[in-house]
């Protein structure tokens, strides 16, 4: 997922919350494993937490109130080459990215509030920091070569289905560096749904519609973001 703020830079449709990164850096050598100083076990002792996700409207049959998301598009994300549901602990930057890349033609956007705990079993893994292993990972992730196919990059010998981490900006020279929000000034962080069993455990609790205001450029007050409905 990505913010890109310098006049420079070329907005994508990002957060196809899938998050997209639109920098063209030269292909990376795929590694096959990471050796990471991650953690492994940490999000199974938080018990259910509340996540926000900014939608276009017509993906709002994937994420009805009361059941579990399906499957969003195949796009390389940060933590994942092929598919990511990705997430926001903040509502804010969720209503932020919304804004700024999910309206439609009347400029109003979706935004989910979601309930999440780790199902048994299901794997998970947390970046401690942006640290040179995140940027490999990101940087495998978002080779052309690996988009869409069925090899993932591993992370300690195998494939997690959970990934939470900082958010990633680059300015398309091939390097990465923590996002940092325009609405609080902090670095941006991410919880990534990457694998189907992973997706179970995130349940849709409210539906809202906002119309946009392509005047906000971040920062507080969003009050032109006015509420259309919720459900």
């Amino acid at each position: 997922m990505k913010f890109f703020f310098q006049s420079t830079v070329i907005w994508a449709l990002l957060f196809t919350l899938s998050c997209t990164h639109i920098g063209k850096s030269a292909p990376v050598a795929v590694p096959r494993e990471f050796s990471i100083q991650g953690n492994a076990t940490t999000l199974a002792t938080r018990g259910t937490q509340t996540y926000y996700r900014a939608i276009k409207l017509d993906d709002n049959t994937s994420n009805k109130v009361g059941t579990h998301p399906t499957q969003p598009e195949l796009k390389a994300g940060d933590f994942s080459n092929q598919w990511g549901y990705y997430m926001f602990p903040d509502k804010e930057d969720a209503m932020f990215w919304g804004n700024q890349h999910k309206t439609d033609a009347s400029h109003q956007f979706g935004m989910v509030e979601l309930d999440f705990s780790l199902p048994a079993g299901v794997t998970f893994y947390s970046f401690p920091s942006a640290n040179s292993e995140w940027t490999t990972f990101i940087s495998a992730n978002y080779n052309p070569s690996l988009s869409r196919s069925a090899d993932r990059p591993l992370l300690e010998g195998k494939h997690y289905s959970v990934i939470e981490g900082p958010m990633s900006y680059t300015d398309g020279s091939g390097s990465y560096a923590q996002e940092t929000s325009r609405v609080t000034g902090k670095p941006l962080t991410q919880l990534a749904i990457v694998a189907d069993d992973g997706l179970k455990g995130v349940t849709v609790k409210k539906l809202f519609v906002y119309q946009g205001d392509s005047n906000w450029q971040g920062g507080p007050p969003y009050k032109t973001v006015k509420l259309v409905s919720e459900s």
